[in-house]
């Protein structure tokens, strides 16, 4: 079973246009409803949508009092339905990390806090970069553009 541990918020800038004072309030279970790319869960940053970012698995670690959650430190779900390739390190980006020193680079949390550390193989955006899958309406040996 997934789900997300952390809390909903509004990410306002995917409201451009709101004016509360004439819209009423962003952050109301109807717009969550209607609007659930505009909401971000603050564990992961993903939208309201996405399949949960831990795992939980019940007694999994039969500590008691452990919950069983798991995290996903190399896996994220964030709109990988829209990209067909690997999100992988772009190494470029990383010339003063000593995974010795400062830990792992390959993390949720990273891929989530440093985007541009990242490059999708598919089309070579970085980790928050919009879904890269063809429309099936594009015609096939179009070039994609860089």
């Amino acid at each position: 079973m997934w789900h997300h541990p952390g809390k909903a918020f509004c990410d306002e800038d995917a409201f451009e246009d709101w004016d509360e004072s004439c819209h009423g309030r962003m952050d109301t279970k109807a717009n969550r409803r209607e609007y659930p790319e505009c909401f971000l869960w603050n564990c992961c940053g993903c939208t309201l949508t996405s399949r949960g970012c831990v795992a939980r698995v019940p007694g999994a670690s039969g500590v008691p009092g452990d919950n069983g959650s798991v995290s996903l430190d190399t896996e994220s779900d964030c709109d990988r339905a829209d990209h067909p390739g690997e999100l992988k390190v772009d190494s470029n980006e990383w010339d003063n990390h000593d995974e010795d020193v400062h830990g792992d680079i390959d993390t949720a949390a990273n891929r989530r806090d440093y985007p541009d550390g990242f490059k999708w193989t598919c089309c070579g955006g970085q980790a928050d970069a919009p879904g890269c899958q063809a429309d099936d309406n594009e015609e096939e040996g179009e070039e994609e553009e860089d």
